[in-house]
């Protein structure tokens, strides 16, 4: 893996809807936030590791993008950072840490809260840890992803609106030229996004 210069308009893309927060970052980068629940007031954070100086992610290795969960009326962390390597993939892999901080995240307010349901408000909010964002209204995963655990992993379950799609929702197999399927993509009914399962 090579290290991969990230500049801020590149971060703006991938984090497009999220508020960049002014004055509150001792390390002096770029800071984005979404809101998952206004009460308690959870967000979910990236520290961008781009410097305010010069827009640039900073050059040192081990200096990870992270993020994590915050709890703003009190102050205290809510679900503790992940990190991403600014290497080749980084926008996948930013969306994975995303997608498994958020789940953490409203997995412990619907513990805590004692719901039955987690609390979801945003889009990336529902997202479940198996799949990654690949386009808008896109997601992706590995069919051994899904395999794992069957019931934590339901290969019927869109992510990103949790409503559950069988094979009358399938709108491609794509085969190799040896025959061996290489993806199964399909339609979630409700919110229409496109589910890909790539077999791996």
């Amino acid at each position: 893996m090579h290290y991969t210069e990230i500049t801020l308009n590149e971060m703006q893309s991938a984090l497009a809807g999220w508020e960049e927060v002014t004055g509150s970052s001792s390390t002096h980068e770029h800071v984005y936030q979404k809101v998952l629940r206004s009460v308690p007031n959870i967000v979910v954070m990236v520290y961008t590791s781009i410097s305010n100086s010069n827009s640039v992610g900073r050059r040192k290795g081990q200096d990870a993008i992270r993020v994590c969960a915050v709890n703003l009326s009190s102050r205290q962390g809510w679900i503790k950072t992940t990190r991403v390597l600014r290497v080749n993939g980084w926008r996948a892999n930013l969306a994975k840490a995303i997608s498994s901080v958020t789940f953490q995240a409203n997995k412990r307010i619907e513990r805590e809260l004692g719901r039955e349901k987690p609390v979801a408000t945003t889009k990336e909010s529902q997202y479940h840890p198996c799949w990654t964002k690949c386009e808008d209204n896109e997601y992706c995963t590995e069919a051994s992803d899904l395999d794992a655990n069957k019931e934590r992993y339901r290969r019927d379950t869109c992510p990103h609106c949790g409503s559950r799609f069988t094979s009358k929702n399938l709108m491609e197999v794509k085969r190799s030229d040896e025959q061996e399927i290489q993806f199964w993509k399909f339609r979630c009914p409700s919110c229409r996004s496109i589910l890909i399962v790539f077999n791996d």
